[in-house]
């Protein structure tokens, strides 16, 4: 019976395995950790000058930012919020503030400027089609229909400056119709200059007539031109900038994920980045609500990626650096200073170069590239703040933490053997380099030229024509008419042979 007990007692589960404890004595080490956060700030020892491992004194910058690491998240996250709670946003201050999309000292605009001047219209180079397609050719109700949309269309005096209707006349309506009388067209000379706010708002006011007067059965009304195009692009830019945002976000996670496999040091660069131009897009919006700057679509997508872009290198110098003086045998808190004090006259430099170049674009005459200068160099200053402040806070905390520790030498020393190769043996590794460049050259897909430019008895399936004859001229010799009726902003007219 004394057997069986102790052999009962030696197979019993008395004792927890040792991994368990191992989990459990991190977890609470951890814990003692995340509590010793909170003392940090108050200790006096936290802003002590003593001496880093080479001897050298550590700046009162970099103390101040290790002991109010905390203090300096918190304020930067109620800064983002705040502003995004309190301020406008960005799209739609564009949208109601966006500027012309063309310089107006330019020849084209100046011509289009004088003709109204000299002709009695508007001026403006905002100039929409008005597209007519059937089933079979126009008779009387199709005429009827059309001359009630001009009607309507010269009511609307706030954004219709001018319809030229000359369809409607017998003399010239042939000029502005398809040879098998199933296709016409008319100008409308809209108030704003294309890819301002008020040139957007006037397409798509007279797209909102088309909406609610509906043509006869069998035909179809379509809003094209040069400034209906334009205002699509820009409203896909506009839509596209979040998804954008996110898929740069995906791809930076996933590649600093592979590279420093661990999520927590791929998350501080991130979430630097993020905060800065949370902060940043606000201040733009408010700025150029005010006028005090110039915006439009340009500036959004610019601004998003110029800032993912300079503001997740500025934390990978930070991090790198702070990994290279782990791997040297510093301590997290010596490797910490190391960091700091060798990166951030790095990072200062180069946001100010980046900000510099990025003010020379107000400079420029096309409204792309100047409205999209301040709001760009305002984002890289707030990324060049949040990189020299909350940066180094996230770092302090992490290696306090032991959040951002090296991995391990394996990914130093291939590297290392690559460079040693390169470096010994450079003419064979110069045609080894040759396949990677032909991929990558392969990988992206050929441009090709416009379709108008293909053969007219061979017209590709997506041939679309955008050819349009100028005002007064015959009807031009016509074998085919070919449009894409998925597409409201094409134009749809009769090409020549």
């Amino acid at each position: 019976m004394k057997k069986k007990d102790e052999s009962e007692a030696d197979t019993g589960p008395i004792a927890a395995p040792v991994g368990a404890e191992t989990f459990s004595a991190r977890s609470r080490a951890f814990g003692r950790r995340v509590r010793n956060e909170f003392v940090v700030p108050f200790r006096r020892g936290t802003y002590a000058g003593t001496s880093t491992n080479a001897g050298q004194r550590r700046p009162l910058y970099a103390r101040l930012l290790y002991g109010l690491s905390i203090p300096i998240v918190i304020l930067w996250v109620l800064l983002a919020c705040g502003l995004n709670a309190a301020g406008p946003q960005l799209e739609k201050v564009i949208e109601g503030h966006a500027l012309s999309f063309l310089p107006d000292e330019a020849s084209s605009v100046q011509a289009l400027a004088n003709m109204g001047k000299y002709f009695g219209n508007g001026g403006t180079n905002n100039f929409v089609a008005v597209l007519a397609e059937g089933d079979k050719p126009f008779g009387a109700e199709m005429h009827r229909y059309y001359a009630d949309l001009m009607e309507k269309f010269k009511a609307d005096n706030k954004h219709v400056i001018t319809t030229i209707d000359l369809w409607s006349d017998p003399s010239f309506a042939p000029a502005f119709e398809s040879r098998d009388r199933k296709a016409s067209f008319s100008y409308l000379n809209l108030a704003g200059n294309m890819g301002t706010a008020l040139a957007m708002e006037s397409t798509q006011a007279v797209r909102d007539i088309v909406k609610a007067y509906p043509p006869p059965d069998g035909v179809k009304i379509y809003v094209t031109g040069p400034s209906a195009v334009v205002n699509d692009e820009l409203l896909a830019i506009n839509r596209s900038i979040l998804p954008i945002i996110i898929a740069c976000a995906i791809c930076i996670t996933i590649i600093m994920s592979l590279t420093y496999r661990s999520l927590f040091t791929a998350s501080m660069p991130l979430l630097v980045v993020a905060v800065a131009l949370v902060t940043a897009r606000p201040i733009v919006a408010l700025l150029g609500q005010h006028g005090i700057i110039g915006i439009s679509i340009f500036a959004s997508s610019l601004l998003a990626g110029i800032v993912l872009g300079a503001g997740t290198d500025y934390g990978i110098f930070l991090l790198g650096r702070y990994q290279e003086a782990r791997r040297a045998g510093q301590d997290p808190t010596s490797a910490y200073y190391t960091a700091l004090s060798s990166v951030q006259r790095i990072i200062f430099a180069s946001g100010l170069t980046v900000a510099g170049a990025t003010a020379c674009m107000t400079l420029t005459r096309l409204a792309a590239f100047s409205t999209s200068g301040l709001p760009c160099t305002i984002g890289i200053l707030t990324a060049l703040a949040a990189a020299l402040t909350l940066g180094p806070a996230l770092l302090a905390i992490g290696c306090r933490l032991g959040l951002y520790e090296p991995r391990g030498d394996r990914a130093v020393r291939r590297w290392r053997r690559i460079a040693t190769h390169v470096v010994r043996w450079p003419a064979p590794c110069s045609p080894a380099a040759w396949p990677c460049w032909r991929w990558q050259s392969w990988s992206c897909p050929p441009t090709s030229s416009a379709t108008t430019n293909a053969p007219h008895n061979r017209p590709t399936p997506k041939q679309t024509w955008a050819w349009m004859p100028p005002i007064g001229t015959y009807p031009p010799t016509c074998s085919t008419r070919t449009c894409s009726s998925s597409n409201p902003t094409t134009t749809c007219a009769t090409p020549p042979t």
